[in-house]
């Protein structure tokens, strides 16, 4: 058995366009390790959102994470994720927080999954609910 968790969100491959994601995560203890991100039909991230260092912290095409905005245990976060496939970039809020635009981790790829859960150090617990996604169709969960 994995020492870490994942759920996996597959929906049809798309390529061009925007992906709208809006989320509610509530991070319910020590929260390093805890990530959103999604693949393409590859199986390589597109974009990673992730907890290091006690940061919400974003995946660089370089393999690096840029420290965001401080991820605090206990706290309910309100994120839309923007993924904009034509140009390449994305963005997102967390709360009043703005990231500005980024590059994805990749150029001109595509789309195929979504997946939030905790990586191998798997200290974090963290829920999430309320997911509004427009891919090609819109995804309630």
């Amino acid at each position: 058995m994995s020492k870490y968790r994942k759920i996996i969100k597959e929906f049809n491959k798309t390529t061009t366009g925007k992906i709208v994601h809006r989320i509610n995560i509530n991070l319910t203890s020590n929260s390093e390790g805890a990530y959103i991100s999604y693949r393409n039909d590859a199986d390589e991230d597109v974009f990673k959102l992730a907890v290091k260092d006690n940061y919400w912290s974003l995946l660089q095409r370089d393999g690096t994470y840029k420290k965001l905005i401080k991820a605090v245990a206990s706290t309910f976060y309100r994120a839309v994720i923007i993924i904009d496939l034509d140009n390449s970039l994305c963005s997102l809020y967390l709360n009043d927080y703005y990231s500005g635009e980024h590059p994805l981790i990749m150029e001109n790829t595509n789309v195929i999954n979504m997946r939030y859960g905790t990586d191998e150090k798997g200290k974090a617990s963290f829920t999430v609910s309320d997911t509004e996604m427009f891919v090609n169709y819109g995804a309630y969960h």
